[in-house]
């Protein structure tokens, strides 16, 4: 609700009217939901994964550098860092200049579980990157010591070539 109410402005006036919200809503209050989530990873790891999905969900650019210390921490499972990566799939579609740094460098750290590399590459392709990014991704697979990155990878590349969707025909 944050992000259809206070984040995206688009989809705020296509769903809301003035009678019906306080146009008020701004970032700064969708900020304040993105602190008390932040704090909430902290405070209670049992349900980090909820967490994680609510703060994305938000759609807030402030939620990208929690996301981004989740993804990139060693202590937390495989699993939960995927979970945190693709958690940023709102903030690529919102904001893909901030996040496509946070996910190429979480693609090409080699040393990343294969999961946290493959949900990364999964969502730059949200982020509408130019041809020549995706041609470095390609020919980044012929040196990569992951056949399981490499393959999905070059399985993406290639469903996403056959893609007739008007919003990939760019890709």
């Amino acid at each position: 609700m944050i992000r259809t109410a206070c984040v995206d402005r688009k989809t705020r006036y296509a769903y809301y009217t003035d009678e019906v919200f306080d146009a008020t809503c701004d970032l700064h209050q969708g900020s304040r939901y993105v602190d008390w989530l932040a704090s909430m990873l902290r405070s209670d790891p049992s349900s980090l994964r909820v967490y994680m999905a609510a703060l994305g969900n938000t759609g807030a650019a402030s939620a990208l550098q929690h996301l981004q210390k989740i993804a990139e921490a060693s202590s937390i499972s495989p699993y939960l860092r995927a979970s945190a990566v693709i958690s940023m799939k709102y903030q690529t579609l919102r904001v893909p200049e901030q996040t496509s740094p946070i996910l190429l460098s979480l693609y090409h750290d080699a040393g990343q579980p294969v999961a946290v590399r493959t949900a990364a590459v999964a969502m730059l392709f949200y982020t509408r990157p130019e041809i020549v990014l995706l041609q470095r991704i390609a020919v980044s697979t012929w040196y990569d010591p992951s056949m399981e990155v490499a393959s999905f990878v070059r399985s993406s590349l290639i469903s996403l070539s056959n893609l007739e969707d008007p919003n990939f025909s760019q890709l």
